[in-house]
C-alpha cells in the first residue's frame, strides 16, 4: 500500500546499508561506492517499479480504498509516491 511502501523502501536501504556497514567505514566516499550504487539501482529498478504497478492495477487496494480507479488519483501523489520509494 502507499502509505506503508515509503517505510519499506527505507527498510530495504537500511538493511543493505547495515549489511556492507563494515566496507562503507572503509570507503573515502562512501556515496560513490559499489554498495550505494546497488541499493539505488535495486529501490530504482525492482522496488519502486513493482509499487507503481500495484498503484496502476489495484488503485483502490494500495490507497485503502480512497482511490477509486486510477483516474480518480492526483497526479502528484503517483509522482511523489515513485520518487520516495527511491529516495
Amino acid at each position: 500500500m502507499v502509505q506503508v511502501d515509503v517505510f519499506w523502501a527505507y527498510g530495504f536501504g537500511a538493511s543493505l546499508a547495515v549489511a556492507a556497514g563494515s566496507r562503507l567505514l572503509k570507503e573515502k566516499k562512501p556515496l560513490e561506492s559499489r554498495f550505494f550504487v546497488v541499493t539505488l539501482l535495486f529501490l530504482a529498478l525492482i522496488w519502486a517499479p513493482t509499487g507503481m504497478l500495484l498503484l496502476m492495477r489495484h488503485p483502490s487496494w494500495e490507497t485503502m480504498q480512497v482511490a477509486a480507479d486510477f483516474r480518480s488519483m492526483n497526479e502528484f501523489l503517483v509522482l511523489g509516491f515513485g520518487i520516495t520509494n527511491v529516495t
